[in-house]
């Protein structure tokens, strides 16, 4: 079948592709969902649609088919006005599936019907069906009516399989595999299919909006409740990220931002915060969305500001120009210290109130703003995780980077308190463990594993503090030595840190992150990157390394390819 479908494809031939497309396509829908098999990559085009039946190819099929079923409905919406050059072989296909013969009679158009008897034909009046010799004939509107009715039903009906199998597939998966990935993919396409159905007008769209509408509703909750995994292993997967780059996953996010906050009264610390983290962590959503998120933070000032400083030329997160003299520079100041702001108004509230901000939302958060101050430096050190989740805020561009050493002199002056303020958090929320652990309870039901997962990425931060802007080695030297906070630590990250004597300290954490699979990322913006000998590290010049392609194959070396962590052109 898939050899017919190629061939047909080779051969522009519409009727061919589509009968072969829809035959795939029932095979799949007959397959039991236990015999799919889950693929690892996110590649779907006809070299991997041979020989297996998967989610991918399943919607692989669907979309090859849908396709061809909507230019059919197009080349009838044109039918009456004569129109449809641009859809003359979805004509063809079209009566030669519903047995319709045109014919042409004294200037005029009459479509015979071969069978009149046919199901498609059955809503049709037959008083007004003529008869040419013992043929019945209709006219252009009955043709268009009837067959629209016929080719949305059928495409609503395929529509509605798909997502009972996709359904299927979902709880499949959640039940037999660990992968985030299997579980993120389902939702992700009953999403596309049912926004897809639902947004089609089709006549008989009015039978199925409520369980489709129920379907992206669903979707959308699954969705959100596996693409923002605590630990990072799951964040640097390679499908993910090319997920991530997608419309469709853009898509989702801004539905559920949409649905997450636009609720009447003021918002909790705990909904901004999560929504906070959804744009954040994807590609830009556009000034639209951030608009209509800054109005309905108005009952929180700080927010509001920052989010509205996000709209700033779509590219605040880009350090651009020599120091402080132009309006573009005093603005991207302004939206860190807005950040800073929002991040001290939810850390100075009320955290004992109802859903309060959680501990892994706060500190994506403080992730991100010491990333953006490091930013400013020109040279940038992060871990791996953070610095995908930075580039994809960027859309991947980095062409707009360009920090100077000018800039650098007045960092401290500039933004001196937001590193106390970093620093102070970290060493909060480890010493009074007592609250923390309370903060913990009041989101999170795996109390244990949770709060050592909250330990290691507090201690995380306070390494890249210091990598960053020389400070605060004491305190993780301190840190190490208590038992309450290096038991929570996985044994080679702890281990790797204390064997620090003699060491260049790069190198030391270097190590440690590279033991917790998150190694770390030293970014070159500008010109005054010192020249970074560090082998446990992955190293880019930013100068050089602008293109998406280069960038993921140094941060995801293909297995067997020796890695070079000194960037490539």
């Amino acid at each position: 079948m898939n050899q017919q479908l190629n061939a047909s494809k080779r051969h522009q031939s519409v009727n061919g592709a589509t009968l072969s497309a829809r035959k795939i396509l029932d095979f799949h829908l007959h397959t039991n969902s236990s015999e799919y098999v889950w693929e690892d990559e996110l590649v779907l085009d006809e070299t991997n649609c041979n020989k297996r039946v998967s989610v991918q190819t399943l919607i692989y099929f669907w979309n090859c088919w849908k396709d061809k079923i909507v230019n059919v409905l197009k080349y009838l919406e044109c039918l009456k006005s004569q129109d449809f050059n641009d859809y003359r072989s979805y004509g063809d296909f079209c009566l030669n599936y519903l047995g319709v013969w045109r014919q042409y009679n004294n200037g005029n158009i009459i479509y015979l019907l071969l069978n009149s008897d046919a199901e498609w034909v059955r809503d049709l009046d037959n008083r007004h069906a003529l008869r040419s010799g013992k043929l019945a004939s209709i006219n252009v509107h009955q043709l268009v009516s009837a067959g629209r009715n016929y080719w949305s039903s059928e495409l609503l009906s395929i529509g509605m399989k798909v997502l009972d199998n996709l359904e299927a597939l979902h709880k499949q998966s959640s039940k037999n595999s660990p992968s985030v990935w299997c579980h993120v993919l389902c939702p992700a396409y009953i999403y596309e299919v049912a926004k897809f159905l639902l947004s089609s007008n089709y006549p008989s769209l009015q039978y199925h909006a409520k369980v489709l509408q129920k379907f992206v509703d669903e979707s959308m909750e699954h969705f959100v409740d596996s693409i923002f995994p605590l630990e990072w292993q799951e964040s640097l997967n390679k499908n993910m990220i090319s997920l991530k780059g997608t419309e469709l996953y853009r898509n989702i996010i801004r539905e559920v931002v949409y649905k997450h906050i636009g609720l009447k009264g003021n918002l909790s610390y705990g909904q901004i915060g999560s929504a906070m983290v959804m744009i954040l962590r994807n590609g830009k959503l556009g000034n639209d969305v951030y608009g209509r998120v800054a109005k309905w933070f108005d009952g929180n000032t700080p927010w509001k500001e920052f989010v509205e400083s996000l709209s700033f030329n779509m590219g605040l997160e880009s350090c651009r120009g020599s120091a402080l003299h132009n309006h573009d520079d005093m603005k991207e100041v302004s939206h860190v210290w807005k950040f800073y702001r929002a991040l001290c108004d939810t850390y100075e509230a009320n955290w004992r109130r109802a859903d309060y901000i959680t501990p892994d939302c706060f500190l994506y958060l403080i992730e991100r703003l010491l990333i953006l101050l490091s930013s400013f430096k020109g040279c940038i050190f992060t871990t791996k995780s953070s610095f995908v989740d930075w580039l994809i805020y960027q859309e991947w561009s980095t062409n707009s980077i360009n920090p100077t050493c000018s800039l650098f002199a007045d960092l401290h002056q500039l933004f001196g308190v937001v590193h106390e303020f970093i620093f102070n958090i970290v060493r909060q929320f480890l010493y009074n463990e007592k609250e923390t652990m309370e903060w913990i309870k009041k989101s999170c039901t795996e109390i244990k594993d949770y709060h050592s997962l909250v330990v290691l990425r507090l201690v995380v931060i306070l390494c890249l503090l210091h990598l960053n802007f020389g400070k605060s080695l004491n305190l993780l030297v301190d840190l190490l030595g208590r038992n309450n906070i290096s038991g929570k630590l996985p044994r080679e990250f702890y281990d790797a840190l204390r064997r620090r004597q003699k060491r260049d300290i790069q190198n030391v954490i270097a190590e440690a992150f590279e033991k917790i699979g998150n190694p770390l990322v030293v970014a070159n913006l500008g010109e005054i990157c010192p020249e970074i000998a560090c082998p446990d590290a992955i190293v880019l010049d930013m100068k050089d390394t602008r293109r998406k392609k280069d960038i993921l194959g140094i941060l995801f070396p293909e297995i067997g390819v020796p890695q070079d962590h000194a960037g490539a052109s």
